[in-house]
């Protein structure tokens, strides 16, 4: 499936903050006034690892075209 990508991070592993982290880097939508801008979440999941102690839940959201 074709479409516009953006990924979202959370430090806090909250869903709530990596959908809204992925929704403000989506690229600007050239919609009329009537048109609904449709998003499909298409991957959640959490890196963990590193010598920082990184971990992070991720929210991927596509823009179908």
């Amino acid at each position: 499936m074709s479409g516009v990508e953006a990924t979202g991070y959370s430090p806090n592993l909250s869903f709530d903050e990596a959908l809204a982290n992925a929704n403000a880097n989506m690229p600007p939508a050239s919609l009329n006034p009537d048109q609904i801008d449709h998003r499909l979440v298409v991957d959640t999941g959490t890196l963990f690892g590193g010598l920082a102690g990184f971990h992070h839940l991720y929210v991927k959201i596509r823009r179908p075209t």
